[in-house]
């Protein structure tokens, strides 16, 4: 056994090369620099110094890193335990969600593992960070469907290998072969080998400034918990991002939502080419950065200023609150819920069993039968079958009455 391996696998040991965690790096970027200081392939290091089982590497280690392998890594590293169970995605519980669940999580993209390759776009990259890091790692952040720019040098982010086009996976730059690169080659392409930091194609496109304004206010949000201009983050920011959540959810969807997302397109000047493919249950999560960066700019024009652009942007769309299809269904944050109660919701007002009943007490104690259409008159609703609620004023969203029959 070489001495160095021999080293990494006595308890109590620290190891020769022990880097700290990167600010914001992922836990498989540490790990894939730590094996490659320590001379040692990825593979060999999981299993006989973390002493994981052999499919480790298959699985998502970033959403369900094992505890003992970090426990291993903050003892050899003289890293302590919170700074590096910080690098996993599951320290972002409690702001963008209050319970892990064993499927999908909001926010969270999946890199669709394929045995040891990936199929799935969920990591991505600014490869001008990586080209002026000291040392080139992957950020947590770059795993979150809500990163789409970065903040620092104002462009798009990527998700793909800019000369192939294969998702990355940096993870298996050492499978099949027999000896380690003298560079870590976390910053190559598995598939073809090119240096993302240094491929020219011009993809460095800057992202507009209202887009770039928001990920900076989400990002802020992420970081501190609060935020000045996003609404109902003075309570919890998990909050925030369920109600952004359920627009978001809105404007991908290709039924009765979709009108929601032409019309501020349209408003824009761009035109809508079904480019979310009119999957049915399609979730954000699984969008390629082109068209999550689309959705979060249509946000950005939702929230400036909240919530006047919001409802304003949907009473013109003829979006009501009966669109949002978790509207009745589950609890809805209050900064959201309040805008689609008293602002969108455009429905026949229908009187509950106990105002009928005290309006028919009412009649009764003045001595007027209690007859059917006397109460719905009292109550201001519509005294025959086929009229509709006497309403104040015209509805902004008319529907007419429901259909009954075959083609209700």
């Amino acid at each position: 056994m070489p001495d160095t391996l021999n080293r990494l696998l006595t308890p109590g040991q620290l190891w020769l090369i022990r880097p700290k965690p990167r600010p914001d790096e992922l836990f498989s970027s540490w790990l894939v620099r730590l094996a490659w200081g320590n001379a040692v392939k990825l593979q060999t290091f999981c299993r006989q110094v973390l002493r994981q089982r052999t499919n480790f590497l298959i699985a998502d280690i970033d959403r369900l890193t094992p505890i003992e392998a970090i426990e291993i890594i903050a003892e050899g590293t003289a890293t302590s335990l919170e700074v590096a169970r910080n690098t996993g995605l599951s320290q972002y519980e409690g702001v963008l969600w209050m319970e892990r669940t064993k499927g999908p999580l909001a926010w969270i993209m999946s890199t669709v593992p394929y045995g040891r390759e990936r199929r799935g776009f969920g990591q991505q990259f600014c490869r001008l960070c990586l080209a002026t890091d000291e040392v080139p790692y992957f950020r947590r952040r770059w795993r979150l469907a809500l990163s789409v720019a970065c903040t620092i040098h104002r462009v798009y982010l990527e998700d793909a290998c800019p000369s192939c086009f294969v998702p990355v996976a940096f993870h298996t730059n050492d499978f099949g072969k027999k000896l380690l690169d003298l560079h870590c080659p976390i910053v190559q392409c598995w598939s073809c080998g090119v240096d993302l930091r240094t491929f020219e194609e011009p993809s460095d496109r800057k992202a507009p400034e209202n887009l770039l304004a928001f990920q900076g206010a989400l990002d802020a949000l992420i970081q501190a918990g609060r935020s000045q201009n996003l609404p109902g983050t003075h309570v919890a920011p998990h909050l925030f991002f369920e109600g952004l959540h359920i627009i978001v959810h809105m404007l991908v969807s290709n039924s009765r939502g979709a009108r929601l997302r032409n019309m501020l397109l349209a408003r824009s000047g761009a035109l809508s080419l079904g480019v979310f493919g009119g999957e049915r249950g399609q979730r954000f999560e699984g969008l390629r950065i082109g068209d999550r960066a689309l959705i979060l700019g249509l946000c950005a024009t939702l929230f400036s200023p909240w919530p006047k652009a919001f409802t304003l942007a949907c009473r013109e769309a003829k979006v009501t609150s009966s669109y949002f299809p978790v509207y009745r269904r589950r609890p809805v944050p209050y900064w959201l819920r309040r805008e689609l109660q008293w602002e969108l919701f455009d429905e026949d007002y229908q009187p509950a069993a106990e105002e009928r009943r005290a309006a028919e007490r009412y009649l009764e104690n003045r001595g007027i039968a209690p007859a059917r259409n006397t109460v719905n008159r009292l109550l201001g609703v519509a005294a025959n079958r086929k009229g509709t609620a006497d309403r104040p004023g015209p509805r902004w969203n008319p529907r007419g009455p429901r259909k009954k029959g075959k083609n209700k």
